[in-house]
């Protein structure tokens, strides 16, 4: 289950906080809290799990497709909640409002960026709102950001891979309901990845003379099999035990 229903309910009721956790959003931002609020109700919701896990991947402009005009993202991490609402501004530009619920005390917007793929396939985060005045508060701000926006494109472009699914979760009826009878927010439906099993792209030997590697593990990663058309390859370990072993550390990255 994602939890944009307690985001909106605290929307509603004046208590999500602004970046620095001074003064509500509806009051510093009236503008963004309107903006969220409006937008967050049409949302189309994706549960990304652990995000700690999430792949480093190369930015593949192709596969930064958007899933719907309004798509709101949720994963766990150290801290608590990290949820994204994406929005679609054309051109391939997105807005994104970047928030979190750190150890589930209360929902506080870091800010809104403008995310985009330039023209060499690098992910640009610029800020839309930030801290008015604070230096220091926007930089941190804009680091954090950045960081959920590039976890936010691994996601969609594994998302985009052809031999990915997506599963709906429908919500539950009975208990929307009640909370529609309460006057409270209902629960939304949302969708989860599933990449395949392991693939088996690393069998015997079919002649040649290439040497076999030796045993290492492959991280997951997308591979490109025609125009336009790409695959998820999961993580696997490939190789030849006879020839030694080579240990790795993949580091996540920003």
């Amino acid at each position: 289950m994602t939890n944009l229903h307690d985001l909106i309910d605290a929307l509603r009721a004046g208590k999500v906080w602004e970046p620095t956790f001074q003064r509500t959003l509806k009051a510093a931002f009236p503008a963004q809290h309107s903006w969220l609020l409006g937008e967050a109700a049409d949302a189309v919701c994706f549960d990304m799990g652990d995000v700690e896990g999430v792949p480093k991947l190369n930015i593949i402009t192709d596969l930064f497709r958007m899933p719907y005009p309004v798509t709101w993202f949720e994963g766990q991490n150290k801290d608590g909640l990290l949820g994204m609402l994406a929005c679609e501004v054309g051109d391939g530009v997105l807005n994104v409002a970047v928030l979190n619920k750190r150890l589930g005390l209360a929902w506080q917007l870091v800010c809104v960026v403008e995310v985009f793929a330039d023209e060499t396939s690098d992910l640009r985060c610029r800020g839309l709102a930030m801290v008015a005045g604070d230096e220091k508060e926007n930089d941190a701000a804009h680091v954090y950001a950045a960081h959920a926006a590039n976890l936010l494109a691994r996601f969609v472009m594994a998302l985009n891979c052809t031999n990915t699914k997506r599963i709906e979760h429908a919500a539950p009826k009975f208990l929307n309901s009640k909370r529609v009878a309460k006057g409270r927010q209902p629960l939304f439906s949302y969708w989860t990845l599933h990449l395949p099993g392991a693939a088996a792209n690393d069998g015997p030997p079919l002649g040649g003379t290439h040497a076999s590697p030796r045993l290492h593990l492959r991280r997951g990663h997308i591979r490109q099999y025609a125009a336009g058309k790409y695959t998820w390859v999961e993580a696997c370990v490939v190789g030849s035990k006879q020839a030694g072993m080579v240990v790795k550390d993949y580091a996540l990255g920003a």
